[in-house]
C-alpha cells in the first residue's frame, strides 16, 4: 500500500480494510490479511435464514429423476447419525456430507464475483472443489430469488468414477446424473423454505388496516438505493436524484431514516408531468416519493375519475417494487432495461387499446399503421364519434361494416331520404400510399348494392393518385379518404360539439382523395372562423360559480342563464349551444361528462377534475389537430 499515489495513501484504512472485505467471497478460495490481520468476507455478516447439515435433519427421503422422455425414477435417501452425520443415496458410492444454507440476503453478485462465487453448489470430492468455475453444477432454471441467498457445500468422495482424467470434467455416467439431481433437491429444500418466509414477511390484515406505505414490503427498494448510492454503479434508472444533492448527506439521511421506519421510504404518491415518452413511474430520491408521469398515454386513458387515478397510482407502485425487486435480485442491468422497456411497451398498448377518448383515437388516424385489422377497428371507432351508427361486418366478401345516419325528417329534404347510408373499408399499406389495385373498386362498389347502401367511403393511410383510380371511382362512386382527413373531423366534432351529419352527406360527392381533403380543410376553416356561441372557458367559470363541485347534475339551462349573468348579457348562450359543448366534451372525455334527452349535464368528476382531464386528453393529439375550442384549454 506504501507504493499507492499521494491520493491512494490519503485513503483511511477503515475504507480500505471495507473495500477489501467487500471484495472476498464466501468460503476458502481466497484469504487477505491487512495489516497482519486476517480480514473476513462482508457478506460474512449477512445472516443465515436456515441451515441444513446433511444427514438425519436434512428432511429429504427420496427425490426424483425426470428424464428427456419424461420418465421418472424415485431415488431414496437414507440419513445416519453413527461416526458422523451423513446421508447414502441409491445409486451413489460413499456417504454425501456437507452443509446447506439460506441466508436472509442475497450473497451473490457485487465485487466478490470477480474474485470467486459465493453463492451455489460447491462440491468436495477428496479434499478438491471440483466445480469451481461451475457453480450450478449444469443445472438449469433455478429460481433467481432462492439461488442469490443458496450456498450448499457437499462432499462426495464416491463421486471421483465419475471425473475425467482431467480431474476438472465429469463424465456422463448413471452416478454423475443421481448427483445432479440430489443436488437439485437440495436446492429445493432451500427454495421452498425461501418461499415459506418470504409469504410470512407479508403483511396480515390487521397491519393493512392499521398502517399504510409501511404495510408494503418495501425492503428490496430500501436496500438497492443503499448499496448503490454514491457507489461507481450508480443508482438504478428508476430511482431519480437532484444531480445537485449532497450524496453523502442523502446517504447517512436515508440509512437513518429507512432503517427502522420503513413508512419514510414511501411518504406520497405524486402525478408529475415527465414527457410523454418517459416511463410511467420513477422513485425520487429526494421527495421519497413515486412519480406518476401524467403525460404517459396509459395515465391519460385512466385520468377521468378518483377511481382511475387511483388505479394508475397502484399500478406505479407496482411498477416501482417489482423494478425495486429485479434489481435487488442482481438481474443484469441490461436485461433489467429490456424488461422495462417492455413493461411500458405494453402499458403504451393497453391504452391504445381502451382508447375511450376522441383524443386518442384522432391520434392513432394520424399515425395509421400498415395493420389492415387495426385500421379497420379504428376507422369504426372515429365513424362512431361523428355521429353514425356503425355495424362492424369484416367478414370475408362483406365490407367491414355499414355505417348509418340517423336523420330526422325535414321538409328541407323532401327530395331524399332522411338517412343516408355507406359501406366503409380500411386499406392499409407497408408503401406509405394504398397502390389503385390494392383499393378493389368494383368489391367496394359490390358491397354497397349487395347491402343496398348510399355510398361507399374507403379509408387509407394515402392513397397513389393515378387516373386510372379516379377514374375507376367516379364511376362506381367511390369515395378515398385519408385517415389524416378522418382524424380531422374527429377533432371538430370536439370543437364544436357535433358536425351536421346532413352536411356530411356531401362528402360522398367527392371520389378524388385531394378534393376530400380540400373539402374537410373547407368545412374545418369555416368552423375556425365563425365566432363561437360559447368557449369552454366561460362554461367551466359558470360551473364553478355556480359552486358546483360534482359529481352531480346541472341543468344547461341554468348554466346558460350563468353565463349570461357573469358575461353582464353581452353573451347570451342557448340550451342547445351549452349542449353543443358538452357533446364536444363528450368525445374528448366520454367518461367525464354526459348530456341527457331532457338537456341535463351530469359530471363524474368536479370542474376542475374535468378541465385537467381535458388538459390531458388534448396532449396527446398532434398539433395540426388542436384547433376550434381545443385551443382554448389552459
Amino acid at each position: 500500500m506504501t507504493e499507492l499515489k499521494e491520493a491512494g495513501q490519503q485513503m483511511q484504512a477503515g475504507w480500505i480494510r471495507r473495500m477489501l472485505r467487500a471484495s472476498l467471497p464466501l468460503g476458502p478460495s481466497m484469504e487477505i490479511a491487512f495489516n497482519n490481520t486476517p480480514l473476513t468476507p462482508l457478506r460474512g455478516e449477512i445472516g443465515i435464514a436456515k441451515q441444513w447439515r446433511i444427514g438425519p435433519e436434512l428432511p429429504m427421503t427420496e427425490f426424483t429423476i425426470e428424464d428427456d422422455d419424461e420418465n421418472s425414477e424415485k431415488i431414496t435417501v437414507t440419513a445416519h447419525s453413527s461416526l458422523f452425520p451423513h446421508v447414502r443415496v441409491q445409486g451413489l458410492s460413499g456417504p454425501v456430507t456437507g452443509n446447506v444454507y439460506l441466508y436472509e440476503d442475497k450473497i451473490s453478485g457485487g465485487k466478490s464475483e470477480h474474485m470467486g462465487p459465493s453463492n451455489g453448489f460447491f462440491v468436495n470430492v477428496l479434499g478438491r472443489v471440483i466445480n469451481a468455475e461451475d457453480v450450478d453444477f449444469g443445472l438449469a432454471n433455478l429460481s433467481h430469488s432462492a439461488w442469490a441467498k443458496f450456498r450448499a457445500c457437499v462432499r462426495a468422495d464416491g463421486l471421483d468414477a465419475g471425473l475425467a482424467i482431467t480431474r476438472e470434467d465429469i463424465k456422463r455416467t448413471d452416478e454423475v446424473r443421481i448427483f445432479k439431481a440430489f443436488l437439485m433437491a437440495l436446492f429445493n429444500v432451500a427454495r421452498n423454505e425461501e418461499i415459506r418466509l418470504s409469504r410470512a414477511s407479508w403483511p396480515n390484515a390487521g397491519q393493512i388496516l392499521s398502517d399504510t406505505w409501511a404495510a408494503i414490503p418495501l425492503e428490496p427498494l430500501r436496500k438497492i438505493i443503499s448499496e448503490r448510492i454514491g457507489s461507481t454503479v450508480g443508482l438504478p434508472s428508476f430511482v431519480r436524484l437532484d444531480p445537485e444533492s449532497d450524496v453523502e448527506v442523502m446517504q447517512s439521511e436515508w440509512d437513518e431514516i429507512t432503517q427502522d421506519r420503513s413508512g419514510k421510504i414511501i411518504e406520497n404518491v405524486a402525478f408529475e408531468s415527465l414527457g410523454p415518452d418517459e416511463p410511467l413511474a420513477q422513485y425520487d430520491l429526494n421527495q421519497r416519493s413515486i412519480i406518476v408521469n401524467s403525460d404517459h398515454p396509459f395515465t391519460l386513458e385512466h385520468c377521468e375519475t378518483r377511481e382511475d387515478q387511483e388505479f394508475v397510482r397502484n399500478v406505479a407502485v407496482v411498477d416501482i417494487l417489482t423494478d425495486s425487486y429485479i434489481a435487488d435480485l442482481g438481474v443484469d442491468e441490461g436485461q433489467h432495461s429490456q424488461i422495462r422497456e417492455y413493461r411500458d411497451q405494453i402499458l403504451r398498448l393497453l391504452a391504445q387499446l381502451n382508447r375511450k377518448s376522441g383524443a386518442t383515437i384522432a391520434g392513432m388516424l394520424a399515425e395509421a399503421s400498415s395493420s389492415a385489422k387495426g385500421l379497420e377497428k379504428i376507422v369504426g371507432d372515429a365513424l362512431r364519434y361523428l355521429g353514425f351508427l356503425v355495424e362492424p361486418l369484416g367478414q370475408p366478401g362483406e365490407p367491414e361494416g355499414i355505417a348509418t345516419a340517423p336523420l330526422p325528417p325535414s321538409p328541407q329534404r323532401q327530395h331524399m331520404r332522411a338517412s343516408y347510408s355507406f359501406t366503409y373499408d380500411a386499406k392499409s399499406t407497408k408503401y406509405g400510399k394504398v397502390a389503385t389495385g390494392n383499393v378493389k373498386v368494383s368489391g367496394l362498389a359490390r358491397h354497397r348494392d349487395d347491402k343496398t347502401a348510399d355510398s361507399v367511403l374507403v379509408v387509407g393511410p394515402d392513397f397513389s393518385v393515378a387516373k386510372a383510380l379516379l377514374k375507376e371511382c367516379a364511376m362506381n362512386k367511390i369515395t378515398p379518404m385519408r385517415s389524416r382527413d378522418l382524424a380531422t373531423l374527429v377533432m371538430l366534432t370536439a370543437a364544436v360539439g357535433s358536425l351536421d351529419l346532413d352536411d356530411l352527406r356531401h362528402l360522398f360527392d367527392y371520389h378524388n382523395p385531394d378534393d376530400v381533403h380540400l373539402w374537410v380543410e373547407k368545412l374545418k376553416r369555416r368552423i375556425e372562423t365563425q365566432k363561437p356561441a360559447l368557449s369552454f372557458d366561460l362554461f367551466f367559470r359558470a360551473v364553478e360559480s355556480l359552486d358546483f363541485d360534482g359529481p352531480n347534475a346541472i341543468s344547461a339551462s341554468v348554466v346558460a342563464q350563468k353565463i349570461s349573468d357573469i358575461t353582464g348579457k353581452k353573451t347570451r348562450p342557448k340550451v342547445n349551444d351549452v349542449g353543443a359543448l358538452v357533446r364536444g366534451l363528450m368525445v374528448l372525455v366520454p367518461s367525464l361528462i354526459r348530456l341527457t334527452s331532457k338537456d341535463d349535464i351530469q359530471f363524474s368528476t368536479s370542474p376542475a377534475g374535468l378541465r385537467s382531464a381535458l388538459i390531458k386528453q388534448i396532449k396527446i393529439v398532434p398539433e395540426e389537430f388542436r384547433f376550434g375550442y381545443v385551443k382554448e384549454i389552459r
